[in-house]
């Protein structure tokens, strides 16, 4: 079958362009509809905006995976988040970085729940993607977003075992966390372990405790030793190397270094009820910032909005126990 003919570059990158900004402003507009505007994959594709940019093929329900033996390489270093109520939200008197999407700020009661201190690495999820025989969302459309030279480009081959292209190997995948990881394949993951996704509240709260602070670790604006933010470093740490950014309850890497997939479905903001529904073709939450983002996206409050199978080397995600806490490090292959 004849290839389509590439668009100009010009249409390309003006579609890539609209479609960060309705991500930063939460637009409840088809963002996969607005990229393929500029036609078919063109790369290299170079987006204006911190925020990551949203995916064009559509992705298929992912394979049923057996829950009966979960056998993850390493085990998760579970933290007990107590049951009570938080500031959720941000107010604007407090925090003049405060967007539409984050308000109002209430009290929320959250019920006790236990999850990783740290993100899920590419060792990890290796480990499953062996065991289950599993094909990632990227791997299936031959390509993914990655942030190279200062700018956004579609790679073909970028993976999460190469999340920046084929001839970029991780320096450490025990230590790095796990991106080009679609929420379907994050979903995947979570049902193989015996886990799942956080919740946003869950995920704020274990962020920011209770006083509604505006960084895990006090108000204090972000800086290097506190979160890796800003393109400070140049890319993606390894886990866990800000200890003094660490939240209230000594859950790492929740402002910066990669963006977390949510189970909750996005709503334009907090005047209508959660939905933690893991049913349905709505786009999901992403929590954290990264890297590349600036101090405004990585607030505890922050929220980014991106269509299940988008996928792109800013994007990862951790776990919550399922139940009761255990001790996955038993179940070693």
């Amino acid at each position: 079958m004849n290839q389509p003919t590439e668009p100009p570059r010009a249409a390309f990158l003006t579609a890539v362009k609209r479609a960060f900004i309705l991500v930063i402003g939460g637009a409840d507009h088809d963002l996969e509809r607005l990229l393929d505007e500029a036609g078919p994959e063109a790369g290299p594709a170079v987006a204006e905006s911190p925020a990551p940019a949203p995916s064009r093929p559509a992705r298929k329900a992912p394979p049923r995976v057996s829950r009966a033996t979960p056998r993850p390489a390493h085990g998760f270093d579970w933290v007990t988040i107590p049951r009570g109520p938080f500031l959720m939200g941000s107010d604007p008197a407090s925090d003049p970085q405060a967007l539409d999407s984050e308000l109002p700020q209430r009290q929320v009661l959250v019920e006790t729940f236990h999850i990783a201190r740290l993100p899920v690495t590419i060792t990890q999820f290796g480990a499953f993607v062996r065991a289950a025989g599993y094909r990632t969302t990227a791997e299936e459309a031959g390509w993914a977003w990655a942030w190279l030279d200062g700018g956004w480009q579609s790679v073909r081959g970028a993976c999460w075992s190469r999340p920046l292209s084929q001839a970029f190997p991780v320096p450490d995948p025990t230590h790095w966390p796990v991106t080009q990881v679609s929420w379907h394949d994050a979903q995947a993951f979570c049902a193989w372990a015996g886990v799942r996704l956080p919740t946003e509240c869950e995920w704020e709260k274990a962020a920011r405790g209770m006083d509604g602070r505006l960084y895990p670790w006090g108000d204090q604006m972000p800086e290097a030793g506190l979160c890796n933010c800003n393109n400070i470093q140049g890319g993606i740490n390894a886990i866990g190397q800000c200890p003094s950014g660490a939240s209230p309850y000594g859950v790492l890497d929740m402002s910066g270094n990669t963006w977390e997939w949510c189970v909750s479905k996005w709503r334009p903001d907090y005047t209508a009820p959660p939905d933690d529904d893991p049913a349905g073709p709505e786009p999901r939450v992403v929590r954290g910032g990264s890297f590349n983002g600036d101090g405004g996206l990585v607030r505890c409050a922050a929220r980014g909005r991106l269509n299940q199978s988008f996928r792109d080397s800013t994007v990862g995600f951790r776990v919550v126990a399922a139940g009761r806490p255990f001790d996955l490090r038993q179940s070693r292959t």
